[in-house]
């Protein structure tokens, strides 16, 4: 059962120009972003760090307490996660308020459960194998310096784009 939500899309059409250098359009469109980025990114910072501090803090907890921090905290390091995979591709592609962003950021990813619950896997996956033991960091680290982070973003990028095309027919056909 297909629900229809209305999200409010707006397109950047400020940002590229045909006749421009690419640096030009890659400069004028990382200055347009900058600001809600940086605070986004911010923000996600300081959540994940009051995130681990409540997971090292809860072994003082009962048993009961314990495992009900535990799944809170988990569940919204689900969220991050969520946000953190659509966030950033989103605010490149359109344009609106940081509330209705986010708003229609949780709209997409339960839309699409499918997508969003592999985008979710295959970062959590690229994050255990990196830190999963010192010779898994120093394989990523290699693996990053010469193709890594372009093709670990492709995979991600495939289904973002997917599901954004998903939206856009259905928004503006």
């Amino acid at each position: 059962m297909q629900v229809f939500v209305h999200y409010k899309l707006v397109y950047k059409t400020y940002c590229i120009k045909k006749d421009s250098s690419i640096t030009k359009n890659y400069l004028r469109i990382f200055k347009a972003n900058f600001k809600n980025s940086t605070l986004f990114y911010l923000v996600t910072i300081f959540l994940t760090g009051i995130m681990y501090l409540d997971f090292r803090l809860i072994s003082r907890f009962p048993i009961v307490v314990k495992y009900g921090i535990g799944m809170t905290i988990i569940l919204i390091i689900l969220s991050l996660i969520i946000l953190m995979s659509y966030y950033y591709a989103y605010i490149g592609r359109y344009e609106n308020s940081i509330k209705t962003t986010l708003k229609n950021i949780g709209m997409i990813s339960l839309q699409n459960l499918f997508q969003t619950i592999f985008l979710v896997i295959y970062n959590i996956f690229i994050i255990y194998f990196t830190f999963s033991s010192p010779a898994s960091l120093i394989t990523m680290i290699y693996f990053g310096t010469f193709i890594g982070f372009a093709l670990i973003n492709l995979g991600s990028g495939i289904i973002i784009k997917q599901v954004f095309d998903k939206i856009e027919v259905k928004k503006f056909n």
